[in-house]
């Protein structure tokens, strides 16, 4: 009696196991045209994300952000289906062999009102014996409105066990969220993508590139397949072959242990990891910036502090001459010292050109300027007058601080930057020249 519940337990689970197949090879997918490109729908399942569905597809990550108006950097939570497109990685016209998850199956087009074999031929780049192999004789004898006609073949990985080719795994590395970018480093190596990137971008460097494809080429690859999904087919099949000889390699020793598991939870070990140095990369990025912010807020506080020191003596010294002037006229000093007022003005207004440095000078464009000349400079504070000196034939002019130097003229090494209507008065029609400022 015990046999023979056993054997009706095997034989129902045989009839599962076939039943399952079956509805799996005889799986169909259709194709929607709904914004002008042809793709078909994908249910999105429990925990199934952006990448891995382009995992699934062959398809690159950033063609299936645009076909479903999405950034690559954003997840797909709320969403219910996505729009697969039908590229030159995932869609043939010759049935190709199933290589383990890896399957092709087929594609439909429901026939629409009006729409003749003709039509459906040139959208989709196919001979009406292509379609006789794919169909019955009787559907395209007479084909009518709704009607279903295979039109090809769309190839997809069912349970996303191998390694993506690289084409998804840069875009994923590049745009991806903090975890997906860990995950790519422990599994494919910083090392190794940095390679990858490398070559890429000296063959377009170099002009080493494919022929641009005609435009059937563009829409399906006709009974060819890429070097990556052919070097992606290979290496699956010879890690499937380590894995079997591994299999055999433990029957025989008799050992029994949770390989999987253990590999699993050495990989998340590893992701939280590099997400911890990424997040201390980040932060130690933060405080440098902070420490540059504090020392310009210091390097500013000095600055004022220096202006309003100038200030106060400018101040006592202006007090001085007005208490030199207020003296009576029967004084042979006072009178001597109001025929010196000039010189006492003067000797002030040298007080502020008591510095002089040398350094690289360029030239802004100033429109109407005129004959006055403006000058950007740290040197001096806003409102200023300077003195310019060209150290190559001693001619010089005098400006006025009208803002502070760009950051971005500081990193060239550029000291002042001047209206361009100088140019003449300082005898130069280089773009840089040498020059002693005095401020």
């Amino acid at each position: 009696m015990a046999f023979l519940l056993e054997m009706k337990k095997l034989y129902l689970l045989l009839l599962i196991l076939v039943a399952t197949n079956c509805i799996t090879y005889a799986q169909q997918f259709e194709v929607v045209n709904d914004f002008g490109v042809d793709c078909i729908m994908h249910q999105i399942q429990d925990k199934e994300t952006f990448y891995s569905i382009a995992e699934k597809y062959f398809v690159r990550p950033s063609t299936l952000a645009i076909c479903n108006n999405l950034d690559e950097d954003v997840s797909i939570e709320g969403k219910t289906r996505l729009y697969i497109p039908l590229t030159e990685t995932n869609y043939y016209k010759i049935r190709q062999t199933d290589q383990g998850n890896t399957v092709f199956r087929e594609l439909t087009h429901r026939v629409r009102k009006g729409q003749n074999l003709k039509q459906i031929m040139q959208e989709y780049f196919v001979s009406k014996d292509q379609l006789l192999n794919w169909n019955d004789q009787n559907t395209i004898d007479r084909i009518d409105d709704g009607q279903k006609l295979i039109i090809g073949f769309v190839k997809y990985d069912l349970k996303n066990e191998y390694d993506a080719p690289m084409y998804i795994v840069e875009e994923k590395y590049d745009y991806g969220n903090e975890r997906e970018k860990a995950e790519v480093e422990v599994d494919y190596g910083v090392t190794k993508l940095k390679k990858v990137k490398k070559k890429r971008l000296k063959s377009i460097y170099n002009g080493i590139k494919n022929p641009k494809p005609s435009k059937e080429d563009q829409v399906v690859a006709v009974n060819q397949i890429s070097d990556d999904e052919r070097n992606f087919l290979k290496k699956n099949k010879s890690r499937k072959k380590k894995a079997k000889k591994k299999a055999k390699k433990k029957a025989k020793e008799k050992i029994f242990t949770s390989s999987y598991a253990k590999q699993k939870a050495e990989r998340e070990e590893a992701i939280q990891k590099r997400i911890e140095i990424r997040r201390k990369a980040i932060a130690k990025e933060k405080r440098k910036q902070n420490a540059l912010a504090q020392k310009d807020i210091s390097r500013e506080q000095k600055i004022k502090e220096r202006l309003s020191k100038a200030k106060a003596k400018k101040k006592e010294e202006t007090d001085k001459a007005l208490a030199l002037s207020t003296e009576k006229k029967s004084n042979p000093i006072v009178v001597k010292t109001e025929k010196a007022d000039p010189f006492i003005s003067t000797k002030l207004q040298r007080l502020t050109l008591l510095k002089n440095t040398t350094g690289k000078a360029s030239f802004f464009y100033s429109g109407t300027a005129g004959a006055k000349f403006y000058v950007l400079t740290n040197l001096a504070k806003k409102g200023g007058i300077i003195k310019i000196k060209n150290t190559q034939n001693g001619r010089f002019i005098l400006a006025e601080v009208i803002d502070f130097l760009p950051s971005s003229d500081r990193a060239k090494g550029v000291t002042i930057k001047i209206s361009d209507n100088a140019k003449l008065p300082l005898g130069t029609k280089s773009k840089y020249f040498t020059a002693k400022v005095y401020y």
